[in-house]
């Protein structure tokens, strides 16, 4: 029998993995700047995604130390600076 919980965390998760990288190459890319702050909504329509791939895929690259969360739940590309 089909396990539809599970094939619908599998296909969020390899969802969330294909958001995941293409925010990354936007970074290396330098598409987004410094200080810019991301927003769920505009990343999910630009995506053709729900929203909830894309907060996984920036709370990930938060956890990464690529972005920085702010207390109200926003996200923004950090400053480069030597140490980074």
């Amino acid at each position: 029998m089909l396990d539809l919980e599970n094939l619908e965390k599998a296909q969020r998760l390899s969802l969330t993995m294909q958001v995941e990288v293409s925010l990354k190459n936007a970074l290396i890319a330098g598409a987004l700047k410094p200080g810019a702050r991301l927003i769920t909504k505009e990343i999910a329509d630009k995506l053709g995604t729900s929203i909830t791939p894309v907060r996984e895929a920036l709370l990930r690259l938060v956890s990464a130390g690529a972005l920085h969360a702010t207390p109200a739940q926003a996200f923004m590309v950090p400053e480069m600076t030597l140490e980074r």
